[in-house]
């Protein structure tokens, strides 16, 4: 799914690559995440009318990033 026909938000854990850290385990029932690196993902929330439909699973995904970072 291209950017511009859909909705995409990149978590990262600062501007800085950061080495010798595993990537966060992040249950992820939907697949919305892409992991871009091990610590940066892509979460695709989907066109108008899925980003309601995921978001309890948005919302369960950036808690678990939070308590991670």
């Amino acid at each position: 799914m291209r950017s511009k026909e859909s909705v995409q938000l990149i978590l990262h854990l600062g501007a800085k690559v950061r080495t010798g850290r595993e990537a966060p385990r992040i249950a992820d029932p939907q697949r919305l995440l892409t992991w871009l690196a091990h610590d940066r993902c892509k979460v695709t929330l989907g066109k108008r009318g899925d980003i309601a439909k995921n978001r309890a699973a948005l919302v369960a995904i950036l808690r678990a990033w939070v308590e991670y970072v």
